[in-house]
Formats: C-alpha cells, sequence, structure tokens
C-alpha cells in the first residue's frame, strides 16, 4: 500500500483482501513445540455468533470477509450483503481490465464489477455450492442447505445465524429444490480417491482431549 501510494498508483489499482476459510481448529494439527505448556487451547481466530471453523460447511468455516477496493472507480465503503464467492475474483479483473475470457473458458464464478457499482440489485448467483467428501451446502438467498456425515439440514440465516434451528421439515420446498440442485452439483464432481477419510477427520492424538477456546 506504501509503495502504491508513494507512486500514485493506489487510485488506479485493484485491491482484494479475504480470506480462503474461517479459523482452524488446531485439534487436526499437531501443536507446534513453542506452544506453551500453560496456554489454553485456542481456536486460531475468531467466529462471533457462528458455528463451527475451517474446514466444516457452518458458517464459520465459509463465511468470511470479502473486501475489494478500487478508489477511482467503485465507492468506498459501500456493503454488500449478498453472497459471493472467491471463483468470482478471476471473471470480475478480467472485466475491469477489460480482457476477454476465452469463450472456450468455463467458469462458475461472475463478473461482480455491475453489483459493485450498484448497476445490479439481484444477487449476483441464485445459488452457491460447497463440497467436500462427506459434507457439502447449498446457498439460495436466506436459505442454507448443508449436508454433514450424510445427515441433512436447512437453515434460514436470516434468523438463525448461527446454525441452531433445523427448518427441513417446516420448509419441504425449499429444501427440496436446495437438495436436488445440489445433487446435480455434485453429481459433476469426480469421485472422491478415498471416500471414507480424509485427514482433517484424524485428530492429532496429542489434541484430542483440549476444549476449544476462542482465540482473541
Amino acid at each position: 500500500m506504501d509503495y502504491l501510494e508513494k507512486n500514485n498508483l493506489r487510485e488506479n489499482t485493484i485491491i482484494v483482501f479475504l480470506s480462503d476459510n474461517g479459523p482452524a481448529n488446531p485439534i487436526h494439527l499437531r501443536i507446534p513445540e513453542w506452544w506453551p505448556d500453560n496456554s489454553p487451547y485456542h481456536l486460531l481466530g475468531q467466529r462471533g455468533p457462528l458455528g463451527g471453523y475451517k474446514g466444516i460447511m457452518r458458517e464459520a468455516g465459509i463465511r468470511v470477509p470479502y473486501i475489494i477496493s478500487w478508489p477511482s472507480h467503485l465507492e468506498q465503503g459501500a456493503v454488500s450483503n449478498s453472497p459471493v464467492t472467491t471463483l468470482d475474483i478471476y471473471p470480475t479483473l478480467c472485466a475491469a481490465a477489460d480482457v476477454k475470457i476465452p469463450d472456450s473458458t468455463i467458469i462458475d464464478g461472475v463478473n461482480l464489477m455491475p453489483y459493485l457499482r450498484g448497476n445490479y440489485k439481484d444477487d449476483p448467483h441464485k445459488i452457491l455450492f460447497w463440497y467436500a467428501n462427506r459434507m457439502g451446502a447449498a446457498r439460495m438467498g436466506k436459505w442454507k442447505f448443508m449436508v454433514e456425515d450424510d445427515k441433512y439440514y436447512l437453515f434460514d440465516l436470516e434468523n438463525d445465524i448461527t446454525e441452531s434451528t433445523d427448518v427441513s421439515k417446516k420448509e419441504p420446498k425449499i429444501m427440496q429444490t436446495l437438495f436436488e440442485a445440489w445433487i446435480g452439483f455434485r453429481n459433476q464432481m469426480p469421485a472422491c480417491r478415498n471416500p471414507f477419510i480424509r485427514p482433517i477427520d484424524i485428530p492429532d492424538p496429542a489434541v484430542l482431549n483440549l476444549p476449544i477456546i476462542e482465540g482473541k
């Protein structure tokens, strides 16, 4: 930032700041040798009221800060509550740089520039999807469908950001719509090389019985 400002480049430089996931739960990691013996066991980051952590589909695992700054073209301080994804970065930056994406390129992201400039009011994505082995999720507006160890849930994030109440039986049509959409998305993915276990499912013996304490 200092370099950009010093060389008068900041106004026409796009900066994208985001995280790839929420705070990590080190129960799946080996405790570093330098970790103090009298230190409490911390969740590596803050998640506020959200549930979960890195590696699972609860909101604390997949909801992250996402900031795009381009002072000469975008309103500063504007906030959007529409769900977006890192997949949107490529088409957005290509559009900003006036670079044509080849017609043969298959992309799942969308160009966010019209939304960032206030030209469009709708959500950029009708549905967003996540999939990883035995877990997955789909987000449509305020509704979130989630798969966790072969159990299926539906949450109303507008009224239940903590994902504490499964409303799948109260909203069967929404549940069916998102379930079918997610199955369609999942079936496009290649088969898992090992569908039964993945490294994050194997806790390190050294941290098995340590409680989670929020980081500061």
